[in-house]
């Protein structure tokens, strides 16, 4: 449960500072946050396997963390097309070694900040496992690929503990991988945006989340066609004015770039210079945390791309002076 600072409604302490980091991203005062991915699980599509071992993930979030990443996704159970669901125990059981370490690795290192926590389940009891006032290691954020659609109790945990949750958008049983997404026609990836958001808000509001606590995903990737993720990346402006919450995009490595230039890039590294342009984009168009692989070179690319930015504004308002001075 949150400490007794946060009160009852509001966010927990952790969720509290991460909140106000992605808003001064938001707003263009900061470059967005880096979220690094730390896979727990044999079968993610970019690194399956690789950290599947307590000592491996750990290893990895180090890495991340020295690299600039300022908040850590763990999740134990792949959402690539075709995976094996997992139980719950499964799930648990990949993250506790982590979660009951990762503090104390942190605390070890060469580290100026610890990073934000964040933990990729659809699964209540996972999600109320990894907020345990036992693990040393707060959390701050819940990311849901379903938007607390998948687990109705997902909404009452969020509540409790106080944290912030991602809600992405998803469809039941479609997948682009698998050649099934929406219909392409105009108007409709914003008709499902809405179908879907608005259920998972009221499922949220109803269980007594606050709206301070909650960003959305448009879900690239999930259940769309190429022209629909593009047209997701492109939308990012729309979603953050109509329901007037912050937006976390994750396109990192995403088969898209495979259709969309036309060729396969079997070596994950070659879907890299991909990947920022659409981060990049979606950064420019007010995304506030992008969901990442490859952190250090996001970070870099965030950084130039602040300094322009910075640059471009400091630049237009001394021409407005000069203006009003002549």
């Amino acid at each position: 449960m949150p400490d007794a600072s946060s009160g009852p409604g509001n966010l927990a302490p952790q969720a509290a500072r991460l909140r106000q980091r992605l808003l001064a991203a938001g707003s263009g005062q900061a470059p967005a946050v880096v979220m690094g991915i730390v896979n727990v699980t044999p079968d993610s599509f970019s690194d399956g396997g690789h950290f599947h071992k307590p000592e491996a993930a750990l290893a990895q979030a180090d890495r991340l963390v020295r690299e600039g990443a300022e908040v850590l996704d763990l999740g134990a159970e792949s959402t690539r097309p075709g995976a094996i669901a997992v139980t719950a125990e499964e799930e648990w059981a990949r993250l506790e070694p982590v979660l009951e370490r990762i503090e104390l690795q942190m605390a070890s290192g060469p580290h100026h900040n610890a990073p934000f926590l964040s933990i990729d389940t659809t699964k209540a009891r996972v999600a109320e496992a990894a907020l345990s006032p036992r693990l040393p290691a707060p959390v701050a954020l819940i990311n849901d690929v379903w938007g607390l659609q998948h687990d109705h109790g997902m909404a009452s945990v969020v509540a409790a503990h106080g944290v912030m949750a991602v809600l992405m958008h998803n469809r039941p049983h479609l997948s682009s991988e698998q050649g099934q997404a929406l219909p392409d026609r105009p108007g409709v990836l914003w008709e499902s945006f809405e179908r879907f958001f608005d259920l998972s808000l009221t499922r949220a509001h109803q269980a007594g989340v606050v709206e301070e606590a909650l960003l959305l995903d448009p879900g690239i990737g999930f259940g769309k066609t190429l022209a629909q993720n593009l047209e997701a990346l492109t939308l990012i402006p729309r979603l953050r004015r109509h329901y007037g919450l912050p937006v976390m995009v994750g396109a990192s490595r995403k088969s898209l770039f495979v259709r969309l230039l036309g060729r396969p890039l079997p070596d994950m590294t070659e879907r890299l210079p991909p990947t920022l342009a659409a981060h990049l984009h979606a950064a420019a168009c007010g995304a506030c945390m992008l969901r990442v692989h490859d952190v250090q070179a996001h970070v870099d690319a965030l950084a130039v791309q602040q300094a322009l930015q910075l640059h471009r504004d400091s630049r237009e308002t001394t021409e407005r002076t000069e203006k009003r001075d002549v």
